[in-house]
């Protein structure tokens, strides 16, 4: 079974930077990883004129797309289990999901802070709480502004939860 991450923080908090080292980490080590991301914009990463997107816009529910080297699915739906999601990412070869946003779930989690944000606005544990603010913020401990400190954090997250031998 693999492991979870969440990585949380308000808008322009560092999320994608930080899960972007995270990947880089994994990869050096060849832990296989997915990334799930939560979004409250209306969005698609179908580009516009392209056959699926066509496809998608004349109403079929689900597209699929093979390439050489990829496969894409889109699905219309509303209806989202994060824990059906995560279980069938997690029967493929994914040793972890990095999972950005999803507030509300209970996996194990690294809070991003802006300078101006608090602790107090997000309920549950954190099994660390960071900021890649210059000026940081004083309720987060640890400085996430270099991307070796990042790095190096998540190495030690990858030893601790046994992704590294």
């Amino acid at each position: 079974m693999g492991q979870i991450l969440q990585v949380i923080g308000k808008k322009k908090s560092g999320k994608t930077t930080t899960i972007l080292s995270f990947i880089e980490v994994a990869r050096q080590y060849n832990v296989t990883l997915a990334v799930l991301k939560h979004s409250h914009h209306d969005t698609t990463s179908d580009p516009p004129q392209t056959d699926t997107e066509r496809f998608f816009k004349a109403g079929a529910q689900q597209v699929g797309l093979k390439s050489k080297n990829e496969f894409f699915w889109r699905s219309q739906t509303a209806d989202f289990e994060l824990e059906a999601q995560l279980q069938s990412l997690l029967q493929t070869k994914n040793q972890l999901i990095l999972l950005e946003g999803f507030k509300q779930a209970s996996y194990p989690k690294l809070l991003l802070l802006r300078p101006q944000d608090k602790r107090s606005d997000f309920s549950g544990r954190f099994d660390a709480v960071a900021s890649l603010q210059p000026s940081g913020n004083p309720q987060a401990p640890l400085d996430f502004s270099a991307e070796q400190t990042r790095k190096n954090w998540f190495q030690q997250w990858l030893k601790k939860n046994t992704l590294l031998t």
